[in-house]
């Protein structure tokens, strides 16, 4: 076998009666290597056209550790879309927290790609929540939230009292 014509977007080559093609790095599209066998009497068959089609690599997502900061006995929305450095519109991502991911101040729930955050009345300080994606049946790393509960400082309240007229 023969290869009369090399593809554009890899090299190819015979091994034995095998085509062996190895795609350039990081690059996805369709290409075509053209193979000739040459028959025992030397003469050579017709041209044969092999396609490959190259697809992307499917990779685990990539979650980054991120911190937030709230008030005291406030909430927050978290689109955590917003954490995956290789996000890809066109995948879905399940979220889970690792088993020992959950709050220890208060409480968060995962429904889709959004963390809603919320602290237990009163508290303040930090919060951490470790937990992990999933995407064509790959696991992320850890990711580890942090919560900062800033502490909601009452103002004094001064009430002023009716005016008296005093008489002398």
């Amino acid at each position: 076998f023969v290869i009369s014509q090399q593809g554009k977007l890899g090299e190819s080559f015979i091994s034995g009666s095998n085509l062996v093609y190895v795609p350039i790095k990081n690059i996805t599209g369709d290409d075509k290597i053209t193979v000739i066998a040459k028959l025992e009497n030397g003469q050579a068959t017709e041209p044969a056209l092999f396609l490959v089609k190259i697809l992307p690599i499917a990779q685990a997502p990539l979650l980054r550790n991120n911190n937030f900061t709230l008030k005291q006995d406030d909430s927050i929305l978290i689109d955590l879309t917003k954490i995956i450095e290789n996000f890809d519109s066109t995948k879905t991502y399940l979220f889970n927290f690792t088993n020992t991911g959950k709050p220890l101040k208060g409480n968060a729930i995962i429904e889709g790609t959004n963390l809603l955050y919320k602290p237990n009345t009163g508290e303040t300080g930090l919060d951490n929540i470790s937990l992990i994606a999933i995407s064509d049946n790959l696991k992320s790393n850890i990711a580890l939230l942090t919560f900062t509960i800033d502490k909601v400082i009452q103002l004094p309240v001064i009430t002023s009292s009716p005016e008296k007229t005093v008489n002398e």
